[in-house]
């Protein structure tokens, strides 16, 4: 979910009335007869509408959805993850993101910088940041704290993620 994602009164009120008419687009991903769907692009929809939920438990809003079959190239993969955000950059959250769904479908930290056209550095810094607690990525959401802050303290601790949260949770 993005910080700057606009998710005003006149969208959520669009939403409420007339639903969500935009398509968003996901992935279908069959893994040992197990089907599963990866958000490609519509986070703001998705996001709206689970707010909108939250705060109206009995209500629920369909989302139409585009169901692209996998995608089996990891560069075509690549491409699509990095370039189906509406537009917008990527957060430094949202990238750690994505290169932590490469890395877990089996590319290596230079694979990964050379698709992407970053920096082996870059995608280090974001692998440590994919790998922080959920509480902690909530808080750079929230822009509570920086995901830069995040990543210097964990390379500070030489990597250790765990004495890094500890850290960063006693200081907020």
């Amino acid at each position: 979910t993005r910080v700057d994602m606009d998710l005003n009164e006149d969208f959520l009120t669009s939403i409420k009335k007339i639903g969500i008419q935009e398509p968003i687009t996901v992935e279908k991903i069959v893994k040992k007869g197990v089907t599963t769907y990866a958000l490609l692009n519509g986070d703001r929809r998705v996001s709206a509408v689970t707010l909108l939920e939250e705060k109206h438990p009995n209500k629920r809003i369909e989302i139409p959805a585009i169901v692209k079959e996998q995608i089996t190239d990891l560069h075509a993969r690549n491409v699509v993850l990095l370039t189906s955000n509406g537009g917008k950059p990527l957060t430094m959250l949202e990238e750690a993101t994505v290169f932590g769904r490469l890395k877990k479908q089996g590319m290596v930290e230079l694979d990964i910088a050379v698709h992407a056209g970053k920096s082996k550095a870059t995608v280090y810094n974001g692998l440590l940041l994919d790998s922080i607690n959920k509480e902690l990525k909530d808080l750079i959401h929230k822009g509570g704290i920086s995901a830069t802050l995040v990543i210097d303290t964990i390379r500070a601790h030489k990597g250790v993620v765990k004495t890094a949260e500890v850290e960063l949770m006693q200081a907020i």
